[in-house]
């Protein structure tokens, strides 16, 4: 009679234990994928970025140049703006080196 309920005991704490690992690699696949779309959005959002910069750095002539970081800027907001007028003179040193 001890046996049967040992072993009865052991298949519940077996099967809790199944439970509870398939729960743990639910969430943790549930964040990874969480974690991938964000890191995608990113990306995304980054290549758009990096698009348009590099259209302002293809533009026609300084002013052409400093015109379109400038609509770059603008669409960033305030913080991008200051990011903006950085790489603005990264950009002026590299071109009159």
């Amino acid at each position: 009679m001890r046996q049967a309920w040992e072993l009865d005991t052991n298949r519940k704490l077996l099967d809790e234990s199944q439970m509870n690992c398939a729960q743990t690699h639910l969430f943790a696949a549930d964040r990874r994928a969480s974690e991938y779309s964000a890191l995608r959005a990113s990306a995304v959002k980054m290549r758009g970025l990096f698009e348009r910069l590099r259209s302002c750095v293809n533009a026609q002539g300084m002013t052409g140049f400093v015109e379109s970081l400038r609509s770059l800027a603008q669409s960033l907001g305030k913080w991008s703006t200051l990011a903006c007028f950085h790489w603005l003179r990264i950009l002026r040193k590299h071109r009159s080196l």
